[in-house]
């Protein structure tokens, strides 16, 4: 489950309650439709996505794979593209992104995190509208998809969301390994690639394989092996500012994810007691000694 980014009711608390507000009184509308108090309203489309038991022919049971597609990304073919209807958004890896030869210039700011099933936040390198075409030639489907690019890459290249389904008026099903969807020319569908979703789950787990414990239950042999280890890698370790000298910007970086766009604005300087303000200071004194910040000044 992905969540965050640039929300269709706004960025503010009000605007998102206010959207769900809007939801509320259309599924309310909906109930009295069903029972007969209100005028049946046309349907937009009339035709109907149905699946059938001839369309899981080909389909490797059992199985429980996810929905990995492949699509056309700003005419780049992209493989490993996850279907994600848990998802609030579409995101294109920035490894993905180098590999179409597309430059970072054209990225847009985009200051809305996003979070994950653990609630942690991950920051995004921009955004990037780009056309995706989806289905077999000549039975094909383009839309203009608002990808959030997020820092280097996962086991996915791209995942698509909500947004790009609802544009597509697009149905997945997992039992199936397919998605349809609604063309001008009828219904259309592109099958899943099992071989490429269980390859990636097997190389997802690798990662994410459970780590060594290290705490007072740690073997007696275990606990030795660990001591001389680091021993023998002092060299490596860091305690103090001091010992972090010359760290180059592409190791680590830190940048603040702001829009250029908006001018500055000097906060107004919190009063603390002389004890805070005192290590504060120091800590302040020793960014400054070793070069990992400098002061800039700034007109009143």
């Amino acid at each position: 489950m992905i969540f965050g980014g640039p929300f269709l009711g706004g960025t503010s608390r009000c605007a998102q309650k206010d959207y769900a507000r809007e939801a509320k009184e259309k599924f309310s509308r909906r109930v009295m439709n069903v029972f007969g108090h209100e005028a049946k309203a046309m349907r937009y489309e009339e035709a109907e996505i149905t699946f059938l038991e001839a369309d899981a022919s080909g389909v490797h049971f059992p199985q429980s794979d996810a929905l990995v597609v492949e699509a056309m990304i700003g005419n780049h073919t992209v493989c490993r593209i996850l279907v994600d209807n848990g998802s609030s958004v579409d995101i294109l890896y920035s490894d993905c992104l180098d590999k179409m030869g597309i430059p970072r210039s054209r990225l847009q700011n985009s200051a809305q995190p996003l979070y994950g099933f653990t609630r942690d936040s991950v920051i995004l390198e921009g955004a990037i509208e780009l056309p995706m075409t989806i289905g077999d030639r000549p039975h094909t489907s383009t839309v203009m998809s608002k990808f959030l690019v997020v820092k280097r890459g996962g086991q996915y290249n791209a995942v698509i969301g909500r947004p790009t389904l609802r544009a597509l008026k697009a149905v997945t099903s997992i039992y199936h390994q397919m998605m349809k969807f609604l063309t001008p020319s009828g219904i259309r569908r592109v099958r899943g690639n099992q071989h490429e979703s269980r390859l990636t789950y097997s190389e997802t787990v690798c990662h994410y394989a459970e780590p060594t414990q290290v705490g007072s239950e740690l073997g007696t042999q275990a606990r030795e092996e660990l001591v001389e280890f680091i021993r023998g890698s002092l060299d490596v370790f860091a305690s103090t500012h001091e010992d972090m000298e010359a760290i180059s910007p592409d190791i680590m970086c830190h940048r603040l994810n702001i829009d250029e766009k908006c001018p500055p604005k000097r906060q107004k300087r919190r009063p603390m007691n002389a004890e805070r303000y005192e290590a504060l200071r120091e800590e302040v004194d020793k960014l400054i000694r070793n070069n990992f910040i400098r002061e800039v000044l700034y007109p009143e």
